[in-house]
Parts: structure tokens; C-alpha cells; sequence
């Protein structure tokens, strides 16, 4: 963001893209400044002296003209030091006493410059006081207490009440040298809490040890702090949410398709599971404001075991990248190239019921594209191009001429195909996966795991069989070469409990997951996900659906799309394509919230839009033609330097605490966030909404659209945002307190 430096005035291409924004609006708001009611705007006219914070202290300390400094008065040092400077007397005594003086003051000098350096370590380190995660055992339950500068920061009661009140001792054979503490019942059942640290931040390595007859629970107290993690419902969450999912692993649904087990406070504590699971967990479920974790039964001995992480740093930011750079794993390459086709949007083509057949509705959008002004760039086809799931191959009754239509827009257009993990019992595949154990197997009959989803009998492929694999890479490879399509999207793997792979052994879900993006990475030129786990370092976008719901006050809302991908961000997934769930119905008060997610997603790494945009009328097309403009001049340049470096510890969307983890007027905002470091949305995600409160973190921020900067660390209040404006916000480079 550049300013003219004589006149104060924004370049005039960044005006262009204001003015776009607008939607010709702007006018009725010339001449406005809004102030919010903590303190004036300010010009955007930078000050002909530029002084940092330093330099105005100095001179409001050491320069003010009415200070009247008192006499100057020698300190003891200062004589002896002008003393052993003057010229020396005659004679042997005066010259021993010169040199006895300057060893003296000599002396005297390094004493201090060595205490100076010592009190500024001493207190430097007193801003990062890591203090130790501390243990101790009450007349109830087993609890782990973490501090932060004597502040209690998560209690948590291991075991549940399952050991209340019996008598505990040191664990037999553990070495006596190992740090941390062990305590087992008379029954054999022990817990072990090893500590270790991951830079700055105190660690301890909870086990439960081959638990016997029983599956250990552990729960937290949530009251303290704000936490993020993908639990259904507004974010971040609170103690009082009430969340209960009985068995929350192997590809539950929690609150979209990306399992992790990570959980982050406001207040420095993080809570990581490594294992595969499958857990129990339960937030607030009988109103005590606890998180509960236990291994889930699934008839599989070995997976009682409860093993977790929980740490402590100084504060949320500082925990989150330690936790970050210790448990994500880590992408092989950067993506800066690859992912350039997403500049420019992406198009969902559903069908739209009328009597066209599919391959002409394609040429009928190709042409309100062309018309529009629009890149083609890449056509995702209807989900259901498959008469049953597994066919792999078009549904001839609705896609009848499809390969003639995809050759004709193929000079213009990409083609994305939804590829599933699952197969119907109704298609012909069935049968050959059956004949082939090509299917997961159920733990207890042994036979091939039969699940129901949206109302159809389906079985789930095994990608751990090689056999399958090389059989489903020829039939997508043979699609691919038939019509040239060229990306494909993985659709998520449902639900599945006490399964098995077709030759017997253990089921897991990184295996799962991380083997079928290494498949389809292999066939497909760009790549897109519904859903993960721990495979931050596949190549693959991961997908982000919004949905519209109406909320109290009767108005259409963007439900958690922000959110979520806010929290994938933390996950260590920092390519998100943001996206709308199916063709929306555009009424009056959905058109209102399309517009809103439209500006909203036009900050992401990369946005798919439906594709009766071309219904939505002549308004909402001309913004969006707008804004597709305006993501090109403002928001790529952004975003190509940040591909160079972000990655699983950093992501490009970031909370607003990430600015400053101190400021905790931040820990509770979730409809705000940062793009890099130097940019801040606040997006309006209701319809009817013409005004809106935002937070600035401490700095000076520019309103580009208004031409005014703002102090940070403050609120504006009632900041007014017409249909077709988005308010955003640059920290100014001349800022040196972030």
C-alpha cells in the first residue's frame, strides 16, 4: 500500500480498486470520516517527521524546554574517574597511586557493566517465566495443575472417578532416573506424566499403561481462557458450549470433515493427541464446564490406551508454533507455482433441473462467462455424475454428450471430477471389489463393512490394498484420457467404527487419508480435498463450505465457513478454498448474504463460486465482476508473497491474536482475521447488517475505502459497511509497536 508522501493521498490505483469495491456507491460518502467513540480519526496524510515511540519518549523525557535540570553533581564514580585522569604528581609514590586508581576504577567498571548485563537478562527472562506444569494428587481425583506466573492456567482430573479415594503408589520398574512422576493402583492399571520441553514451552507425556478391565477418562476444566479447535458452533469455544459426540474419531463429522486432535487456549495451554483414536470426548456435556477424553470401545484390545500431550507456554502464540513445528507434519515442497490457478475463481456447474441436457447447460455458462468478462479457469461437474457410486463412469441418461461439450470449452476451461472412497452395493463395481477383497472388512463379521449413506447401502474401498489401488488408478487414468480432465476432488470418508483392512490388520486413519491423496496426487494436475486427517504434508487445497442458515433475528448468515478455516489455519492446513454448499437459492435475503460471502472469500488462497451466479441479476454480477478485479490487483500480490512463506506452522488466514497474543480483547473476536500480518478483514456475515463493531489491534490501521487511519487497540463502533463494501484495513509501514 503505497501513500503519496508530499500530499497524504493514496496512490490512484489503489483508489481504483476502492472505487470497484463500492459498486458506484461510494459517492453518497465522500467527505465522510467516521470516528469511532475512544478517539479521533486521524488523516491518512503521514507526518513530514517520521518518529518512532522511542524517539518520543526521548523527547518527551530529555527535551521538554520548561524541565529545569537541577545543578549537575558528580557521582562517586565520575570524581574517581576525573581524578585518575588528571595529570600525575612527580615521583614514584604518585605514579603507584595513579596506577592503583585506574586497576580501581578499572575494576569498578566491569562490576557494573557485568551487573547491568545481569539485571537485563534477569529481567528479559522475566517476560517468558515458563514455569514448570506441577503435579498433585487430592482426596478425590488424580489432577494435573498447569501455571503460568503463578496463574492457574487447566486443571485436569485423570482417571474419573473410576480410582476415586483408592490408594495409589510409585509404579514398579520405572527407572529411577527418569524425570516426572508415575503413579498404579493396587489393580495394575498405572498412569505415567514424563515432562519434556518443545522450545520454550513445558510439555508433559500423559499415558495411561495397559489399562486393565477399564477405559480410563480424563477431563479438563474449560472455564479458563477461550480455546480453538473444530467443534461445532461459534468459535472460539467457550466453557459453556454444550458439545457431547460419543465417539469423536475415524472420521466423525466435527464440525466439518477434518479431524484433529489439537486443542489450543487463550491462555498459553495446548492439549494434543497423537494417537489414531478412536476417543470419546464430551464438552460440557453434564454442565461442568469440562472437556472429557477416553478411548473409545471398538473391540480392539490395544486401543484402550489414553495418550496425550499437555503443554504451557507463555502465551497463545508462542504455544501454537512450538506445538506446531513439534506435531504437524511437515510439506515436502512449496506450493508457490502449483497453485497459481486459483488467482482467478473457481465454478461449481451443478445441474439445474431444467430440460437441458448437462453438456449444454456447460456451453450455456461457458457463455454468461465469456460475456461476463469471467476466466473460465476450472469447471468442478455436478456431484452426481455417476448413476451409483463406483461406477466411475458418466451417468449416460443426464451427461448424454458430455465428452463433445468438455471438448469444445476444453481451449478455455478446466475440468474438476468429485472422486469418493466410497462404492454403492448397487453398482457392477461392487461385485468386482467383493470378488477382490478390494473393501475395509468389519472387526466382527469379518465380511465387508456395509455403511448407509444419504439413504444408499455403500462399502468403503480399501487404499491400503495395492491391488485396489492399482485397479482405481487405471479407471481414473482412463477418465482422464478419455476426456481430458485433469483435477479431481476427493470426497471424505465417512464415519467407521470396529473396521478392519481387507487383510486384517489395523485400521488408520492417516493411512487412509494420506494414501488416497498420494493416489490421486499421482493422476491429478490440481488437487482439492473435503476432508483430512493429519496429512499436512499432501499437496491439496482442502475445501471449506458455507452454509446460509437463519439465525434469531430472521436473516440469512454465513454460517462458520470463517471459523473453520481459521481453525485449519491452526491445523497446519494453510491452502483453504473457500466455497458455497450446492446451488443457493437466491432470494432477496440470500442474495444479500451471497454478497457477503463473496467478499469474504475473496481474501482466501482461493474461492469457488456456483455457478446460477448467472441468475442472481445484474447488481450482484457487476460486484462480483468488481471484486474478481479487485482480488487481482490487491489481494494475489498479497498472497504470492505469502506462498513463499507460509506453511504448516504459518498460516495465510491467522486470528487476531496473532498480531499481539498479549491483547486479550482478541482472544474472543472470530469474525475478524488477519490476511499475512499487515492486513485485517471484518466482514459483515448476516444479511440486512449496514453497520458493525471491529477491533484494531494496537498499531495505525488504514481504512483504504474512506482514506482514514485509525489508532489501534481500540473498538470502532457502529463502523458503517453498505451492501457493497467490504471494511478492510492495512497497518501502515512507518509502524514500529508490531
Amino acid at each position: 500500500m503505497e501513500t503519496n508522501g508530499e500530499t497524504g493521498q493514496t496512490s490512484g490505483s489503489e483508489k481504483e480498486w476502492d472505487k470497484l469495491l463500492s459498486g458506484g456507491q461510494e459517492e453518497a460518502q465522500n467527505g465522510q470520516k467516521y470516528s469511532n467513540n475512544t478517539g479521533p480519526a486521524r488523516s491518512s496524510q503521514p507526518s513530514s517527521v517520521a518518529t518512532s515511540s522511542t524517539h518520543s519518549n526521548v523527547q518527551g523525557d530529555n527535551m521538554n524546554p520548561n524541565h529545569h535540570h537541577p545543578p549537575i553533581k558528580l557521582t562517586e564514580f565520575e570524581q574517581m574517574k576525573l581524578a585518575a585522569e588528571e595529570p600525575p604528581n612527580d615521583g614514584k609514590k604518585s605514579n603507584i597511586k595513579r596506577r592503583i586508581l585506574k586497576v580501581i576504577v578499572t575494576s569498578m567498571f566491569i562490576f557494573m557493566a557485568v551487573g547491568v548485563i545481569v539485571i537485563w537478562s534477569l529481567h528479559d527472562a522475566s517476560g517468558k517465566d515458563y514455569s514448570d506444569l506441577q503435579f498433585e494428587i487430592d482426596g478425590e481425583f488424580l489432577t494435573v495443575v498447569g501455571k503460568r506466573l503463578d496463574e492457574v492456567t487447566i486443571t485436569a482430573h485423570l482417571g474419573g472417578e473410576i480410582f476415586a479415594g483408592r490408594l495409589t503408589e510409585k509404579c514398579p520398574n520405572r527407572d529411577k532416573n527418569k524425570k516426572g512422576r508415575c503413579i498404579s493402583w493396587d489393580d495394575g492399571n498405572m498412569v505415567d506424566m514424563t515432562p519434556f520441553n518443545i522450545d520454550d514451552i513445558v510439555c508433559y507425556n500423559v499415558s495411561w499403561i495397559n489399562p486393565i478391565n477399564v477405559y480410563p477418562k480424563d477431563c479438563f476444566e474449560m472455564d479458563i481462557g477461550h480455546w480453538y479447535n473444530m467443534l461445532p458452533g461459534p468459535w472460539p469455544i467457550t466453557a459453556q458450549r454444550k458439545t457431547a459426540l460419543s465417539r469423536f474419531g475415524h472420521n466423525e463429522k466435527n464440525g466439518m470433515n477434518v479431524i484433529d486432535y489439537y486443542f489450543l487456549s487463550s491462555e498459553g495451554v495446548a492439549i494434543y493427541l497423537p494417537g489414531d483414536g478412536p476417543y470419546q470426548l464430551s464438552w460440557n456435556e453434564s454442565a461442568n464446564h469440562m472437556m472429557c477424553i477416553a478411548p473409545a470401545l471398538n473391540g480392539m484390545e490395544e486401543r484402550k490406551n489414553l495418550n496425550y500431550f499437555t503443554c504451557q507456554g507463555y502465551d497463545v502464540k508462542a504455544t501454537h508454533l512450538a506445538m506446531s513445528k513439534k506435531f504437524h507434519l511437515h510439506a515436502p515442497r512449496n506450493l508457490s507455482e502449483q497453485v497459481k490457478y486459483t488467482d482467478n475463481f473457481l465454478w461449481s456447474a451443478e445441474t439445474e433441473g431444467s430440460q437441458e441436457f448437462y453438456g449444454d447447460q456447460l456451453i450455456t455458462f461457458k457463455n454468461f462467462l465469456q460475456s461476463s468478462n469471467f476466466e473460465c479457469n476450472v469447471l468442478e461437474l455436478d456431484t452426481h455424475w455417476q448413476q451409483e457410486l463406483g461406477d466411475l463412469k458418466f451417468n449416460k441418461a443426464i451427461f448424454s454428450g458430455i465428452g463433445s461439450a468438455i471438448s469444445m470449452l476444453s481451449t478455455d476451461c478446466d475440468f474438476m471430477l468429485n472422486l469418493s472412497p466410497l462404492c454403492s452395493l448397487n453398482s457392477p463395481s461392487f461385485s468386482i471389489g467383493i470378488k477382490n477383497n478390494y473393501f475395509l472388512i468389519d472387526a466382527l463379521s469379518l465380511g465387508a463393512k456395509v455403511l448407509t449413506h444419504s439413504n444408499t447401502q455403500v462399502a468403503l474401498w480399501d487404499i491400503n490394498n495395492d491391488d485396489f489401488s492399482a485397479w482405481f488408478s487405471d479407471a481414473i487414468s482412463n477418465i482422464s484420457t478419455t476426456y481430458g480432465i485433469r483435477n479431481f476432488k476427493f470426497l471424505p470418508i465417512p464415519q467407521t467404527f470396529m473396521v478392519r483392512h481387507s487383510n486384517g490388520s489395523d485400521l488408520l486413519d492417516h493411512d487412509m487419508y494420506g494414501k488416497w491423496l498420494d493416489l490421486l496426487g499421482i493422476v491429478s494436475e490440481n488437487l482439492i480435498t473435503k476432508g483430512t486427517f493429519r496429512s499436512q504434508d499432501k499437496h491439496a487445497f482442502l475445501e471449506v463450505s458455507a452454509d446460509f442458515v437463519t439465525n434469531e433475528n430472521n436473516a440469512s448468515c454465513i454460517k462458520e465457513s470463517l471459523s473453520e478455516a481459521l481453525t485449519l489455519g491452526l491445523y497446519g492446513y494453510p491452502y483453504i478454498l473457500s466455497s458455497a454448499k450446492g446451488n443457493i437459492n437466491l432470494d432477496n435475503d440470500t442474495t444479500d448474504s451471497f454478497i457477503r460471502w463473496l467478499q469474504l472469500s475473496i481474501f482466501f488462497p482461493a474461492i469457488k463460486v456456483p455457478s446460477n451466479i448467472q441468475f442472481s441479476g445484474e447488481d450482484v454480477i457487476s460486484h462480483a465482476q468488481n471484486l474478481s478485479q479487485f482480488r487481482q490487483n490487491f489481494v494475489i500480490p498479497i498472497l504470492e508473497e505469502l506462498r513463499t512463506k507460509v506453511s504448516e506452522v504459518m498460516p495465510f488466514l491467522r486470528p487476531l491474536w496473532w498480531l499481539d497474543p498479549q491483547d486479550q480483547d482478541t482472544y474472543s473476536i472470530g469474525n475478524e482475521f488477519l490476511l499475512g500480518d499487515r492486513v485485517l478483514v471484518a466482514p459483515v456475515l448476516c444479511s440486512g447488517v449496514r453497520k458493525r463493531n471491529i477491533y484494531l489491534p494496537k498499531g495505525s490501521w488504514l481504512d483504504p475505502m474512506h482514506g482514514i487511519e485509525y489508532s489501534g487497540g481500540e473498538w470502532l463502533t457502529n463502523f458503517p459497511v453498505n451492501q457493497f463494501q467490504i471494511p478492510y484495513f492495512v497497518l501502515q509501514e512507518n509502524n514500529e509497536s508490531v
